[in-house]
């Protein structure tokens, strides 16, 4: 297949690009400043080979700094901004892709408590929620085009080559885990083992289209998450890091990301038969990471 990838040197994309290695993909980069990233314009797609398909996961690390005024609207523009220039660019092209895959993610739902949430429940106001329905608001002139679009609702990807998993690990393995807050708060998580064959699937299902919750079918509070990353590296769990201390140095980030409750249902995914590797945390932690977890 002819595919074209935005966000390819993510960890998502690094992944997928080393997971077809008999597809043609063809990457767009941005250029970057110290205020934004964006792409040169136009793209000039009509120079590509007819494109099967469109992988959209570019955008500013959310959770890479604190949320300025400044830094949300660079989150803003590496998402909104970037998916309406793609959009508008793929409807010029005389060859339409079959299907376009563009990241969203759980954000979508904001911090709901316990309340199971699936892709027909209702947005978050909060800057989360805004964000990734303006987000994928943008792909809706795809659909009214005649192009399947499919929403893809991230949850929290397990990788040790990146993401939040990644930037626990230093402390884990030293002894130095344990809960955020309170630690009850839900966190829907998915391996990227299963990110990259739930996509293959997704692609092969033509009836599949809008959103669809990227997330494994057991989510766990965060205290039940710290136990279990500590078992599998075989190291103590005692410590923690207090609500207020998350909100004095990430502010609203903190209280979005780290002390937010989404409590995610993979119901698309589930329903329509997709076979899940690593539905269970700690196996998913310890294939991951190599290791044999302690009983």
């Amino acid at each position: 297949m002819q595919i074209l990838m935005t966000g390819s040197t993510g960890l998502i994309g690094s992944a997928l690009r080393e997971h077809w290695p008999e597809h043609t993909i063809h990457a767009i980069h941005h250029r970057s400043s110290n205020a934004q990233r964006r792409w040169n314009s136009p793209l000039q797609l009509e120079q590509l080979p007819p494109l099967d398909m469109v992988v959209h996961l570019a955008g500013a690390g959310i959770a890479d700094k604190r949320w300025s005024t400044k830094r949300k609207q660079t989150i803003i523009d590496s998402r909104v901004s970037t998916t309406e220039q793609l959009v508008a660019e793929i409807l010029r092209l005389e060859h339409k892709p079959a299907v376009v895959l563009c990241a969203s993610a759980i954000g979508y739902y904001g911090d709901r408590g316990n309340e199971l949430l699936e892709e027909n429940s209702t947005a978050d106001v909060g800057f989360s929620g805004k964000l990734c329905t303006q987000w994928e608001a943008c792909t809706q002139p795809l659909v009214e085009a005649g192009i399947r679009v499919v929403n893809l609702r991230f949850g929290i990807v397990l990788s040790p080559d990146g993401g939040a998993l990644a930037k626990m690990l230093p402390a884990f393995k030293f002894g130095g885990g344990g809960k955020m807050g309170d630690g009850r708060q839900w966190m829907s998580w998915i391996s990227i083992t299963d990110v990259l064959r739930a996509i293959d699937f997704l692609v092969a299902q033509p009836q599949i289209e809008g959103p669809v919750n990227m997330t494994a079918p057991e989510p766990v509070p965060n205290q039940v998450f710290s136990k279990e990353l500590a078992r599998v590296l075989h190291r103590p769990c005692f410590l923690n890091m207090p609500t207020m201390a998350i909100k004095l140095l990430f502010g609203q980030m903190g209280e979005e990301l780290l002390l937010g409750s989404a409590r995610v249902n993979s119901t698309v995914l589930q329903t329509q038969g997709y076979q899940f590797t690593h539905p269970q945390l700690g196996n998913a932690l310890a294939e991951l990471l190599g290791v044999t977890a302690k009983k």
